[in-house]
């Protein structure tokens, strides 16, 4: 097993050893699966304790997980039956006592299953947050991997500014940020570009659609959130730009509020300040300069997936910032019929505060001809 994986499986152990009604974990969320083991296919699960590791997969899966997945026992089974196998290793182990499973992902039908296969000497635990604090910190290789999909991103941002032009559709645009960062080694989107002009801006998580860029006559907002993805992980980024001519006193004030209020959330962030409290920061220069309650979070988790601990930085986060976590910071204004602004930057948690990982330029540039 190498040492990343090795680090995750005793990280899933130190839980275990705080547990009281607990000495063995079933992992079924399959993004968990795949961050412990290092399996990339779509159907496993892991059974961990102190004494064993063992990886369960069916079929399909038999060459790509004798590569992937190392120090693991590796039991190939049925596809639909790997909840069972789960059970049976268990009993041939002569395992008794309390099994953790995650029970924000195990569904009422599996439940019944392996109740069903387990001996009475087996009972489950519902638990939550066994895997999610391990994978919040992220590796160096990790980080790495982070930097370059935000570097990709920065340089779509410079692509965006050069190719916009009064007319273009949202939906043009889009297509067009996907084929830049993919020619330039993107796997994937991290997600369906958000891509908002004029009033369209204002809707949080719209789609790309058929509006033309600049079609109000007049200067407006165009508003691009989008994110891409390199070796296994992900950027996301928020740039609000104007199009249509030199912004009004009244864009440029709500543009201005927001780079405010991103600023000072920013520079809130160092290991050990509680999420919310960020968050309450952000959304008070927000109300506070008469653009009422921001309608969603500040910011979130991100890595492996795009939205890693979604509710990092939100007024009911029970979360605290360490070091080595990786997350969005992203405050807005929306204003319904009229357009928005939103500043999106990922940023790293360092030991002697933050580090922005997104580095293009947050201030209101005009584009378009």
């Amino acid at each position: 097993m190498s040492f990343r994986f090795s680090r995750r499986v005793d990280g899933v152990r130190d839980w275990l050893a705080s547990q009281t009604d607990a000495n063995a974990v079933l992992i079924t969320n399959l993004e968990h699966v795949k961050y412990i083991t290092g399996f990339s296919g779509s159907n496993g699960i892991a059974l961990i304790s102190k004494d064993f590791a063992v990886f369960i997969t069916d079929g399909r899966y038999l060459l790509q997980a004798s590569v992937e997945v190392t120090g693991f026992e590796t039991r190939i089974v049925g596809q639909a039956i790997l909840l069972l196998e789960a059970a049976r290793v268990l009993t041939i182990k002569g395992f008794t006592g309390g099994l953790a499973i995650e029970s924000n992902t195990l569904s009422v039908d599996a439940w019944n299953t392996l109740i069903g296969g387990l001996p009475s000497a087996i009972n489950l635990v519902p638990a939550s947050g066994i895997v999610e604090p391990i994978k919040a910190i992220k590796e160096p290789q990790e980080i790495d991997a982070i930097r370059r999909a935000c570097a990709l991103v920065d340089e779509a941002c410079t692509h965006i500014t050069e190719i916009v032009k009064t007319g273009m559709t949202e939906a043009e645009l889009a297509w067009r940020i996907e084929v830049y960062v993919r020619e330039r080694g993107a796997v994937r989107m991290g997600f369906d570009s958000i891509i908002g002009s004029g009033p369209n801006a204002a809707i949080i998580h719209g789609r790309a659609g058929n509006r033309g860029i600049g079609s109000s006559g007049e200067p407006e907002f165009l508003l691009c959130d989008f994110g891409c993805e390199i070796d296994g992980y992900n950027s996301d980024i928020t740039r609000t730009f104007v199009v249509g001519g030199e912004p009004t006193e009244r864009m440029q004030h709500i543009f201005n509020t927001v780079h405010q209020a991103q600023d000072a959330a920013c520079n809130a962030i160092k290991p050990g300040v509680a999420g919310r409290d960020i968050d309450a920061l952000a959304r008070g220069i927000l109300d506070d300069a008469g653009y009422g309650n921001m309608p969603h979070n500040l910011g979130h988790g991100l890595g492996r997936l795009v939205h890693d601990a979604a509710g990092l930085l939100s007024p009911s986060s029970k979360l605290s910032l360490h070091e080595n976590v990786v997350l969005t910071v992203e405050p807005g204004i929306y204003i319904e019929g009229y357009g928005a602004v939103r500043i999106e930057d990922d940023v790293l948690v360092t030991a002697a505060g933050f580090e922005r990982l997104t580095q293009y330029t947050r201030d209101l540039v005009v584009i378009g001809g």
